[in-house]
């Protein structure tokens, strides 16, 4: 899925936001893995809501492309 990710150009934008809008204190190991598990989350977010509907586009034409061939 990464490469998917990448090649999506509010992919950068929003890891960027993201992590900038995370405003944590503590040790910087603490910071740093409560960031990613945030990020984790943001990204699954946008993963189904971006990649969700890639997929049913792609059922719909697969659809579509059963319906010619009949």
């Amino acid at each position: 899925m990464l490469s998917c990710w990448l090649q999506d150009g509010k992919f950068k934008e929003l890891v960027e936001d993201s992590w900038k809008g995370m405003n944590m204190r503590g040790w910087a190991g603490y910071v740093s893995k409560e960031r990613l598990t945030l990020l984790k989350g943001e990204l699954k977010r946008w993963n189904k809501d971006q990649l969700g509907k890639f997929q049913q586009k792609k059922r719909e034409l697969v659809e579509k492309i059963h319906e010619i061939d009949l």
